[in-house]
């Protein structure tokens, strides 16, 4: 009993410091080559989710180099288990547009005229992210702005080589340009947007 004790205290210190000096490199990393644009209304929250983005990478890559998993894949899977959240007032279905899984965002409330259409690309350089991570943005976008949002789930590098991402991306917004009258969407106000740095994840959380 004791030695599995001592086992266990000697596992939960290595687990500590390892967290530390991540930390730590992560302050260290964001502070000396990382600035926040002026007029940002939550500096330290950007910085605390740039430090968590710094630690996956790093320790993925500690893992990838020690052969236990790819560094894209540690990164997928940490960022997995950020929770989504969908506004009150929206309704949320997941379809295929010509091949392409996309969820579609609408408010619940019927409109007597088309609403804008908003096709969102997430962002993650087209290696990372997914439509459940962007979940939070989606659906605050779709009710603040009352408009029927797509949201696109292309596939991912390295898996599939760009440019799969640009053809997904096209296609699902073709498909919904194809079909606004289905989704209520008035076809001269549809907007497009890609997602393309962490400034605007956090500014949307």
């Amino acid at each position: 009993m004791g030695f599995t004790y001592a086992i266990l205290l000697g596992a939960g210190e290595i687990i500590v410091t390892v967290f530390f000096l991540l930390l730590s490199w992560a302050i260290y990393y964001d502070l000396s080559r990382a600035s926040i644009p002026s007029g940002f209304d939550h500096p330290l929250k950007l910085r605390i989710v740039h430090w968590g983005c710094i630690i996956a990478f790093t320790l993925g890559k500690i893992l990838e180099v020690l052969g236990f998993c790819r560094q894209v894949a540690f990164v997928r899977f940490a960022l997995s288990f950020r929770r989504a959240r969908l506004s009150p007032g929206l309704s949320a279905k997941d379809l295929l547009f010509d091949g392409v899984p996309v969820r579609v965002y609408q408010p619940s409330v019927p409109s007597a005229c088309p609403r804008r259409g908003f096709v969102f690309f997430h962002g993650g350089a087209g290696i990372f992210g997914s439509i459940v991570m962007y979940e939070d943005i989606c659906s605050k976008l779709a009710k603040e702005g009352d408009l029927v949002l797509v949201s696109v789930g292309y596939r991912l590098s390295p898996e599939h080589p760009y440019p799969a991402q640009w053809k997904d991306c096209f296609t699902a917004t073709v498909h919904l340009l194809k079909k606004v009258a289905l989704y209520g969407v008035d076809p001269c106000q549809v907007i497009i947007e890609i997602l393309d740095n962490i400034v605007d994840f956090v500014k949307h959380l």
